[in-house]
């Protein structure tokens, strides 16, 4: 039944993956004939928006005896969703091998859930992710390049003119945010931004150290 009513969707221009529910009737259909019979769908409606379908399917003998039978249920389209394969936990950065790809259902998807897997791939967890389930933009942020305590490069410029030192960060930063540094040779502390993984850099004015 439920095969009768998705070829009939298909026909009828719904495309992508469909799930169909069969709720009326709820058994399957008893044949108290001797003879084989032939259940064709002879009429169908479907409401997008509420995902419901009703339909008559004709069941006919042989002998040109038939019966009308209607039927109803639920109609899913679905799409192809990037989830984490495992629990990811606050603050862990998604490899490739961490995203796997789910079939569900587009109605039930938030606006701001993540199609790609690019999109997850590379960033960071802000807050605990469920395996398997859809992943929204305000679940992740992009990854910090460095963290407190970490060793890191810094880079002063002035003009044409760098100086690259080593430094120790006491912030954890983002590309583009700006953390306390000290250095290393002169115990100096100052602002700096991330630019890259572990590397900061100064644009200073002043003399440099």
């Amino acid at each position: 039944m439920a095969g009768l009513v998705t070829a009939g969707l298909r026909e009828r221009g719904v495309g992508g993956e469909l799930s169909v529910e069969v709720r009326s009737p709820a058994a399957p259909i008893p044949n108290g004939a001797t003879t084989p019979m032939r259940v064709t769908l002879a009429d169908l409606r479907y409401d997008q928006r509420r995902g419901r379908y009703d339909a008559v399917l004709s069941a006919g003998l042989r002998s040109g005896e038939s019966t009308a039978i209607p039927t109803s249920g639920q109609v899913e389209q679905l799409v192809e969703v990037p989830v984490p394969a495992r629990p990811i936990p606050r603050g862990e950065t998604l490899q490739a091998e961490d995203v796997i790809v789910n079939r569900l259902p587009a109605a039930a998807l938030p606006g701001d859930v993540l199609r790609r897997a690019e999109d997850l791939i590379g960033q960071q967890a802000a807050r605990s992710l469920t395996a398997g389930r859809p992943t929204r933009a305000g679940d992740l942020a992009a990854p910090w390049l460095v963290r407190r305590g970490d060793d890191a490069s810094i880079v002063f410029r002035r003009g044409a003119l760098q100086i690259v030192s080593a430094a120790q960060v006491l912030d954890n930063g983002r590309r583009g945010e700006s953390v306390r540094v000290r250095n290393d040779g002169s115990g100096e502390m100052r602002r700096a931004t991330v630019v890259g993984p572990r590397q900061v850099e100064v644009l200073d004015p002043g003399a440099l150290p």
